[in-house]
């Protein structure tokens, strides 16, 4: 009887555990998740073959960025279904990575030291040291305040730390309109006054740059189809009614 008791205390200590974890959790990271299955979590970490890097890759356009302290700022940059996410200090000093697959886009945040990957087409939060291994991994709840916390917090291009703000944005501001990436992620202190911690490699830029250009001249070449459509189809109802005025058929 009494060994049946602890028992129960005992798997009762390990829910409430268990329960507390996985709320402060959701509280630290900023959304609210669901467990997985063991099945689930195996099958996720096989498909995106995350590794962790010492060496700094080729510095491509910004998708998305966070900042933890002067010495944890994480940018997160695509090629193709290739992701890449590289952690700099204030310097821009390249200290260590991860490289992972993943067909759609994603976006980074702190847990205290730790970085959380937050994978949009899949719904999944994944917390790793900076050794690559993983801490926890859960499933994003489809709620109102966690579409807040993607839209006003993760999709942001600004972030605040201390007296400091990180801003990414374009060598040429006019393709922050048309553009979801970023060449640039810079530092502005208390003062106004500006320092690069990253930037883009320049080929890559000249490449977006000239997408960019491509999308624009082909949105304004059918702006000016329909146009000439409109106004041809003005000038025939036009002069199909002067001719009916005149007495000719139509």
């Amino acid at each position: 009887m009494k060994s049946k008791r602890l028992y129960v205390i005992v798997v009762l200590l390990l829910t409430f555990i268990f329960c507390c974890n996985f709320f402060a959790y959701a509280l630290d990271n900023g959304f609210s998740t669901e467990s997985l299955t063991i099945n689930e979590i195996n099958t996720f970490l096989n498909n995106i073959e995350l590794m962790a890097i010492d060496c700094e890759p080729e510095k491509r356009a910004i998708e998305c960025f966070s900042v933890h302290s002067c010495e944890k700022i994480a940018v997160g940059f695509s090629d193709s279904n290739n992701k890449t996410i590289c952690v700099y200090d204030c310097f821009g000093e390249f200290k260590y990575g991860y490289k992972f697959k993943t067909n759609g886009s994603f976006a980074i945040e702190w847990n205290k030291g730790n970085i959380v990957i937050c994978f949009v087409r899949s719904d999944v939060i994944l917390e790793l040291t900076q050794e690559g291994t993983f801490v926890k991994i859960a499933k994003i709840k489809n709620t109102i305040e966690n579409n807040t916390h993607w839209n006003n917090i993760l999709y942001s291009t600004e972030q605040t730390i201390g007296n400091t703000k990180y801003v990414v944005k374009n060598k040429i501001s006019l393709f922050d309109v048309f553009s979801s990436t970023y060449s640039n992620l810079i530092a502005i202190d208390e003062d106004g006054n500006e320092s690069t911690i990253y930037v883009a490699d320049s080929s890559l830029f000249v490449v977006n740059i000239a997408a960019i250009i491509l999308m624009i001249v082909i949105f304004v070449f059918l702006v000016i189809n329909r146009t000439k459509g409109i106004i041809l189809n003005d000038k025939q109802s036009g002069d199909g009614f002067n001719n009916t005025e005149d007495g000719s058929v139509c």
